[in-house]
C-alpha cells in the first residue's frame, strides 16, 4: 500500500532529521523506507513549511475570489455560452482545480530549485 504524504509533513520530517533525531527512528515513526527518506531529502531539502503554507494560502484566496467573481458574473456572459449554464458548478470547480494545480506547480517548482542551490556557490558565480 502506497501512502501519499503532504509536502508540509515531508518538510517537517526533514527538519526533525536536521535537528538531530536519528534517521532510523524517523523512518520507523513515519512508516517509510530509507530510500523514500533520501528521495525526499534530495527533492525537498531546504524548503521551509512556511513557504508551502504561504503558497497554499495564496492559492486558496485566489480560488475563493475567482469563484465568487465567476459566479456573480455568470449572468452577464450567459448570452455567449452555448450548452453550458451560466453558473455550472462542475465547470467552475473543474477550472478552479486546474488553476490551483497550475498555481501550486508555479509556486512549488522554483521554491524547490532555489532551496537546492548552495548559497555560497550562488554568490561565487555572481
Amino acid at each position: 500500500m502506497k501512502k501519499t504524504f503532504p509536502v508540509e509533513q515531508i518538510v517537517s520530517v526533514l527538519k526533525q532529521a536536521e535537528v538531530g533525531v536519528p534517521i532510523a527512528e524517523l523512518i520507523r515513526k513515519v512508516g517509510i523506507t530509507e530510500q523514500t527518506y533520501y528521495r525526499w531529502k534530495a527533492k525537498y531539502a531546504g524548503l521551509e513549511v512556511d513557504h508551502v503554507r504561504q503558497a497554499a494560502c495564496m492559492l486558496l484566496a485566489g480560488a475563493i475570489v475567482g469563484l465568487t467573481l465567476a459566479w456573480f458574473s455568470g449572468r452577464f456572459v450567459s448570452s455567449y455560452l452555448y450548452g453550458v449554464r451560466a453558473n455550472d458548478a462542475v465547470t467552475l470547480v473543474a477550472v478552479a482545480l486546474l488553476l490551483a494545480i497550475g498555481g501550486f506547480t508555479a509556486a512549488f517548482l522554483p521554491a524547490t530549485r532555489a532551496a537546492s542551490i548552495n548559497p555560497v556557490e550562488a554568490l561565487r558565480t555572481e
